[in-house]
């Protein structure tokens, strides 16, 4: 049973902003208790409740400390949960305090002194006696800025883990109020209000604002808890807001986002409504954030598709955090090389949702697992092997008949068809300390042979080996032989001593997945041909942030192309000459496609996906369009390219793959974490221990015949000052 703990809070009523009361917020309180007591049986001890006037500043702040940081109760990885419903602003920081975004208000004049710079904002969320005056103080009761509820997630996460989720419903731009007859409407019949207060209205943030909370965190910041800190001297995990998609103490699931509004209406809001819903949907599997978000973001849509002429098409809720595939309220992430799979023919047969695109072919063999709901605890049912295979789908027959009940069923590829031809070459046969440790590789490599080696065959001829291990006094490095890995700028990795006998043989599985991915096409070819792929420099905007959070409403405009020759081309990283890039595709093909941007670093062997359709069954490609992936509503954040160790340093290679998929499957069980070498600052990449991660409706095998195709694109990196 998951054991977790929560504040959760609600502010409908404020003491200094009547006019914008709201009637949502108390209910969203209600509905997230129930559900954590009905659905989740959490003990009535573990859950806080604020609403209101009990939601004052002080008393969120003092609840959240006692109850999610200090409290000795909670155990190490429990869940923590903090819900926010109510009032969102912004406010101009105080002096000094570290700030990402820079704006300037639409009604500022300037500021004070005549200061023409950019106004400085923090995402603030309000208590109910926000505007209060303080008795003794000619200050008043400002909202709780974004910085200070950074510093407390991450003290709860220093004293609990990183198994934390914030949920706030509320807005992040605050300007949902600024015209009183303008902040409310309907959806589906029913009123709905804006939950966000104008920022000309809220009382300001002053200069040692949540001073106590940030000293706190003294030693953290290195001044050993012997004086104060300014929000300045903080460190950089601690200077940038807690909604940054980098976070990684918690989960940020939002309403909205940044200058956007969130809606309320009579029943709560439509945020923590469709999050529930969510929660609480028997279907949806994995329930992980990731998943969860693409729920309540389709559920939008349709909504806003209903109300078309509402606010409801503005709001884009949105998941942040370097751990979104994580399971809710659990620290396990999702398996990735897990595929679905359904119960056909009575029990007789299963559809397994991975085909020709991911590599199976007609005998691969499958282990099958029933995936309970609410945990990724597996309860093994035996294996399948393919017998039919289609472009992203396969028929396989279980070794043993399967229940029809059994309807979330997944499936985990035994043995994989990539493999790796390697050869060993002892470079320093007269070195004792090259001999020990040729010796060493040796003895590893062939107890992995005793007991079966699936992706690798040795050979004595380097000529015919797709990679060579060169040993040496200082370790172990990799001469690439195949087609595709030959003649890189990239620097041979090099393997020390010292790590050898942890990294080999394991590693060199890791090299075959590579290889074979990057590798991976389709002989028909049915759509490269019929796709035009562009890579561009995005245009120079000094107004613009490109790598900010804010929602972007059209794509950004195009500089620089940079030509491809034979799918080849050579880009220049430098800060001061442009480094952000966007891919644009031109679609030609006569029907809609599904396009997925995968990266491969040889430099560290990582596989990374770039971009997919978030909504897995919309296409984003359609005949006689274009898209842009960087830069875009569609895609927001641009690429950049960096030169790692290099062999003149100032080199790199790197391959971008484009997918052309004709129906939607899911391709992030092609992520790999770099495995070797170093990093873009230079620092050994530690490879990863323990598993390697893998990734009774009726089904008709004519819907999954869809095509597939791959265009790789090689880019060389030329790295200037």
């Amino acid at each position: 049973m998951i054991q977790l703990w929560a504040l959760i809070v609600g502010v409908g009523t404020y003491s200094t902003h009547s006019d914008c009361d709201l009637v949502g917020p108390t209910k969203d309180v209600d509905k997230v208790h129930k559900y954590l007591r009905e659905k989740m049986n959490v003990p009535s001890s573990n859950i806080r409740v604020l609403k209101d006037e009990q939601a004052n500043r002080e008393e969120i702040i003092s609840s959240f400390s006692s109850h999610l940081i200090s409290n000795e109760l909670i155990k190490w990885g429990d869940a923590i949960l903090f819900h926010f419903s109510g009032h969102g602003s912004r406010a101009k920081a105080p002096k000094n305090w570290p700030v990402v975004e820079e704006e300037r208000d639409a009604d500022d004049d300037g500021g004070e002194d005549g200061d023409s710079e950019a106004r400085r904002m923090l995402e603030i969320i309000l208590p109910h006696d926000e505007g209060e005056q303080i008795i003794g103080s000619d200050r008043k009761v400002c909202g709780i800025p974004d910085r200070t509820l950074g510093v407390l997630l991450n003290k709860a996460a220093r004293a609990h883990g990183h198994n934390i989720t914030v949920v706030l419903d509320c807005c992040h731009s605050g300007h949902g109020t600024r015209l009183p007859n303008d902040d409310h409407g309907l959806v589906d019949g029913e009123e709905y209000r804006i939950r966000g207060i104008d920022p000309s209205k809220v009382a300001p943030l002053w200069e040692g604002v949540d001073y106590a909370i940030l000293n706190d965190n003294a030693e953290e910041a290195g001044d050993g808890g012997s004086g104060r800190i300014h929000p300045s001297d903080l460190p950089a995990s601690l200077r940038t807001a807690f909604t940054g998609s980098s976070a990684k103490s918690h989960i940020l699931m939002a309403a909205c986002s940044q200058k956007e509004e969130a809606l309320d209406c009579r029943g709560g809001g439509l945020f923590t409504t469709y999050w529930l819903k969510a929660l609480c949907d028997p279907d949806l599997h994995p329930r992980s954030y990731a998943e969860m978000m693409k729920y309540i973001k389709a559920a939008f849509e349709r909504l806003a598709a209903r109300n078309p002429d509402t606010k409801v098409k503005d709001q884009h809720p949105r998941c942040e955090g370097t751990s979104c595939d994580r399971l809710a309220f659990e620290e396990t992430a999702v398996d990735k090389r897990l595929f679905t799979a359904r119960v056909v023919d009575n029990g007789g047969l299963c559809a397994i949702d991975a085909g020709e695109l991911h590599g199976i072919r007609s005998d691969t063999v499958f282990e099958l697992f029933d995936l309970k709901s609410g945990s990724q605890a597996r309860r093994e049912l035996g294996s399948a092997t393919a017998t039919e295979v289609f472009p992203i789908a396969c028929i396989a027959r279980p070794l043993n008949s399967l229940e029809v009940s059994q309807t979330h069923i997944y499936a985990l590829v035994s043995r994989w068809p990539y493999s790796l031809r390697f050869a060993v070459r002892n470079t320093q046969a007269n070195s004792t300390l090259a001999q020990g440790l040729y010796g060493s590789l040796e003895r590893r490599i062939q107890m992995e042979a005793d007991g079966g080696s699936y992706h690798k065959e040795r050979v004595e001829d380097a000529n015919e080996a797709d990679l060579v291990l060169e040993v040496g006094n200082r370790g172990v490095s990799l001469q690439r032989r195949d087609q595709y890995m030959r003649g890189l700028a990239t620097r041979m990795p090099l393997v020390e001593s010292k790590y050898v006998d942890e990294y080999f043989p394991e590693i060199l599985d890791d090299f075959a997945r590579f290889n074979y991915y990057l590798g991976h096409h389709n002989p028909v070819e049915p759509f490269a041909s019929q796709v035009q792929v562009e890579l561009h420099l995005l245009e120079e905007d000094s107004d613009c942030d490109f790598f900010g959070d804010s929602k972007l409403v059209e794509p950004m405009k195009l500089g620089k192309e940079i030509v491809f020759q034979n799918r080849e081309a050579t880009v220049v990283h430098s800060t001061s000459n442009g480094y952000a890039f966007v891919l644009r595709m031109d679609g030609a093909a006569p029907a809609p496609l599904y396009p997925h941007l995968t990266y491969f670093e040889p430099g560290t062997y990582q596989i990374e996906n770039w971009y997919s359709p978030f909504e897995v069954d919309k296409p984003t490609l359609h005949p006689g369009t274009s898209l842009q992936i960087g830069g875009s509503p569609e895609s927001e954040r641009p690429f950049t390219f960096t030169v790692r160790e290099c062999i003149n340093e100032d080199l790199d290679t790197v391959f971008i793959k484009v997918w052309l998929l004709s129906s939607p499957t899911q391709m992030d069980f092609l992520d790999q974490d770099p495995v070797i070498g170093f990093d873009e600052y230079g620092r050994q990449i530690e490879r990863r221990r323990g598993e390697r991660s893998a990734s009774s409706d009726e089904w008709s095998p004519s819907e999954n015949r869809g095509g597939w195709d791959s265009i790789t694109l090689k880019i060389t990196v030329i790295g200037r000052n």
